[in-house]
């Protein structure tokens, strides 16, 4: 028996349907704070009766809106939220959105390949040659393994492949998606000739190293309550 088959029947089920009840309404209530360092408080509550479980399954409700709840309060204009953010996106990627909705080209699919666009760009705007000058979680992630460029362009691609599936070829979402990438595509151009080139040869290795990074428990099983508190290896 798995643990979805066993989230849903045995002795245990009305315990398990308590703690489910409770997680739902710490969503709700962090959904409704406009403090960051309150929704945080909430959303950890509701992360740590799901995981306390040991048998909580990451595509199952509500884990999963608890971690996009938490990718969005993360997404600002300060790389160490954003590096945070960046790992979140990555647990959403590899372990919810593929059980929850299989099909590639599911909108919440598309729409968060878009989100990672974007914030990856965002991340790749801190980066500096010189390693040393980089904003701290930015050059952690840079000493990982990450390469910003690479990552943009297995992501680009992806989306291209199911945008006009999931909102249609003519939709506006695609037009403007669209242009965004011409943009990027020639500013990457321009200053990495070759990267369109050899971006594809090194994708596999990126995304082992993202799929570690997504799935590490130590950063993704508890928000940090002050940011300079957080672990960034």
């Amino acid at each position: 028996m798995n643990s979805q088959d066993y989230l849903g029947a045995g002795q245990h089920a009305t315990e398990l349907g308590l703690v489910q009840q409770y997680a739902f309404e710490q969503l709700e209530i962090a959904k409704g704070e406009l403090e960051y360092s309150k929704a945080i408080v909430y959303l950890n509550r509701g992360l740590q009766a799901c995981l306390r479980t040991k048998i909580w399954p990451e595509s199952r409700e509500p884990l999963p809106s608890l971690r996009e709840e938490a990718f969005q309060q993360l997404l600002s204009p300060r790389p160490d939220t954003l590096s945070l953010a960046f790992k979140y996106g990555w647990k959403l990627y590899f372990e919810a959105h593929p059980v929850q909705y299989p099909q590639s080209f599911h909108p919440v699919r598309v729409i968060h390949k878009w989100r990672l666009i974007m914030l990856t760009l965002a991340l790749s705007s801190f980066m500096e040659a010189d390693l040393s000058m980089s904003p701290a979680p930015v050059a952690e992630l840079q000493r990982q393994g990450v390469e910003f460029g690479v990552v943009i362009v297995g992501l680009m691609m992806e989306f291209q492949d199911n945008v006009a599936r999931s909102h249609g070829v003519d939709s506006e979402f695609a037009h403007q998606t669209q242009t965004k990438m011409e943009e990027v595509k020639s500013a990457m151009e321009r200053e990495a000739k070759d990267m369109y080139r050899l971006a594809p040869t090194r994708l596999e290795g990126q995304w082992r190293l993202l799929r570690r990074l997504g799935t590490s428990k130590t950063l993704n099983e508890v928000l940090p309550a002050r940011l300079d508190e957080a672990l960034w290896s």
